[in-house]
């Protein structure tokens, strides 16, 4: 879809900024002692910001264009793609087995059925 073609702004109906990093802050304890981490459905960045804060680092999989400007305005690693086609993927595949950690936060309600 493409959002500015219906003047559609896709993070107005989220919580704020604030909000979502203090509910993803939470979760950064849960990856202690991993040293590389996937966001699936990274989105903003905003788990990947926490964990860096952490010197965890992290790597996004994303495939929402301005999601993944937003994050790179705070220094976030992405691997565009779609969640499925970065695991059917090789270059996907080899990231994956290369990290010790996976997170998957706010995906589900973007699922077809």
């Amino acid at each position: 879809m493409d959002f500015a073609e219906y003047n559609f702004n896709p993070f107005q109906f989220t919580p704020g900024e604030d909000l979502l990093l203090d509910s993803h802050s939470r979760h950064v304890s849960f990856f202690r002692g991993c040293k590389r981490v996937l966001d699936l459905g990274s989105g903003r960045g905003l788990f990947l910001r926490e964990l860096a804060k952490a010197n965890i680092e992290g790597i996004g999989i994303e495939n929402h264009s301005a999601s993944i400007q937003e994050g790179r305005s705070h220094g976030v690693q992405y691997f565009e793609a779609d969640i499925f086609e970065f695991f059917s993927d090789a270059a996907g595949q080899k990231l994956a087995a290369a990290c010790d950690g996976v997170y998957c936060c706010f995906v589900v309600e973007h699922l077809g059925s």
